[in-house]
């Protein structure tokens, strides 16, 4: 409640909190070895935020406010688990800027996703396959992949999964909208197969106005972001019952996409 606290004690190690309204996950913020520590963090409802503050703020803030008891033991996470599938919630410089455009050649094609919209650009969401993370996107930009020729499957999560099949030809670039919309009460992804061949002209707008980006090598090395980029694709392969048409919003990029 306003003008409330509530201590919880938190496991050694890696520790990721977030408040959740109505099933929606906001606020999220990164506890990470603070082992034997007592951390004050301030929830800043309509901002959206957790932020830390130092010791004598957060005390005096303490004895200001009236306790709320913890629960006895946690209940099921029955709310929607963006955190786990969109790491970069948490600000872990996966995402660095990518001067270089990446084309085709004889053994691969290159599929770039495009998130062009302004809603909620400020908050990043991620892209994987099933081979693991791909990268994540803020609003304007834009992230390439090179890939074989052949089937590939991608997913994005928010409020529901949304899935693309992609059928590619060597030589050929194909788009995907990275389409992040309104759901029932927060961010609804869509991944949008584009027709280059009848939607070039949109599609070269994009690329010539949003920024490329690519995913940082050194951040995903690195001890706090590995275990958790591992366990988002462990979570993942454990719901990949649920990638088929009926347990998400599926789609189709084809071959005869690409140009």
């Amino acid at each position: 409640d306003n003008d409330s606290h509530v201590k919880l004690r938190l496991e050694p190690g890696l520790n990721s909190i977030n408040a959740v309204q109505a099933k929606a996950g906001v606020a999220y913020a990164a506890l990470d070895n603070r082992d034997g520590e007592t951390v004050y963090a301030v929830v800043d409802y309509m901002g959206g935020t957790i932020t830390e503050v130092p010791e004598e703020q957060g005390a005096s803030m303490v004895r200001e406010t009236k306790g709320s008891k913890a629960l006895d033991g946690p209940r099921p996470n029955d709310a929607y688990d963006n955190l786990l599938i969109n790491p970069e919630l948490l600000k872990l410089g996966l995402i660095e800027p990518n001067a270089g455009r990446m084309e085709p050649d004889g053994e691969s094609a290159v599929i770039t996703f495009y998130r062009p919209a302004k809603l909620i650009a400020q908050v990043p969401f991620s892209l994987w396959s099933r081979e693991g993370y791909v990268g994540s996107l803020l609003g304007k930009q834009y992230l390439q992949l090179r890939v074989a020729p052949g089937e590939h499957t991608f997913v994005a999560f928010s409020e529901r999964l949304s899935v693309l099949n992609a059928t590619v030809e060597a030589g050929k670039e194909y788009a995907v909208e990275f389409d992040v919309g309104m759901g029932w009460n927060q961010a609804h992804i869509k991944l949008l197969p584009v027709d280059l061949n009848a939607e070039g002209g949109k599609v070269d707008g994009w690329k010539a106005e949003l920024a490329p980006v690519g995913v940082s090598v050194e951040a995903l090395g690195k001890p706090e972001v590995a275990p958790r980029i591992a366990r988002g694709f462990d979570y993942l392969k454990s719901i990949e019952g649920q990638w088929a048409a009926e347990g998400a919003a599926s789609r189709d990029l084809m071959a005869g996409d690409g140009r």
